[in-house]
Parts: structure tokens; sequence; C-alpha cells
């Protein structure tokens, strides 16, 4: 809940936390991914197939249980998605010893994010089930 200035309380309908595979398709993440890595090898003229690119994106992402990994493992504390995507695209750009600027990680930023919207499916039965959820009083 979040308070408003004149000390009024609003209440979320909901709130969902997603996690590849839970709402929704992990695979359609990977599509994602993929489309990414073709405009990255594209922009910094890169000899690599999407799909090594892919899977090196992806190891520095995730664990081999496909778990998003921790900033600093020792600390063991949320990382934003943010900060996960923008320290994978430096990993995979330090393999080809490409020191991204800022102006480099505003544009992967974008592309992260038109990317996924555009490829991102949820589950056949996430939308049935919150269009039940909206039907009901559990609000």
């Amino acid at each position: 809940m979040q308070k408003g200035n004149n000390n009024e309380v609003k209440k979320y309908k909901a709130i969902f936390f997603d996690f590849g595979g839970t709402l929704m398709c992990a695979e359609s993440d990977n599509v994602a991914h993929l489309h990414m890595m073709k405009e990255v090898i594209q922009k910094y003229n890169l000899s690599a197939s999407p799909e090594d690119m892919v899977t090196k994106y992806n190891s520095f992402l995730f664990t081999k249980e496909m778990t998003l990994r921790d900033a600093d493992p020792e600390e063991k504390s949320f990382t934003p998605l943010r900060e996960s995507t923008k320290k994978a695209f430096k990993g995979v750009l330090a393999e080809y010893d490409i020191q991204p600027s800022k102006e480099d990680f505003q544009w992967f930023s974008k592309l992260f994010y038109e990317n996924h919207k555009k490829y991102i499916k949820l589950f056949p039965e996430t939308l049935l089930i919150l269009r039940e959820l909206k039907n009901t009083d559990l609000h």
C-alpha cells in the first residue's frame, strides 16, 4: 500500500512478481535475447553467432539453475533486473575487449525493453487466471 500526501492509503488491486517461467514462458525470453544479440552483433561488428551470444549473455545473467545471478554473491541481496542485464551486457562485450559507454548502456536498455515487449509471451493460463481473479473479491 502507498500513502498519499493527505495520509490517505491507496490500495493496489494486485501486484505480480515474475521471473521467467512463472507467468511468462521462459522460451520466449530466449527468443527476445536472440533478437537482442543479433542487434548487438551488428552494432559492434562481432564475429559470433546469435545463439552463442545468447549463451554467453545468459551465463552472465543466470545461474545454471536459471535463477537470476546476484550482483554480489557474498551478500545474496536482491539485484534489480536492470542492473543484472547491464552486468550481462558488459560481460559479453568484455569478451571482445569492448568497454561499453553510457550511451551503449542506454541503447542496450532500450533494446532490451523493445525486444521483451515484442517477444515475451505469457503462459495461456496466466490471462485466464488474471481474468478469474479480477472477477472475485480477492483483490
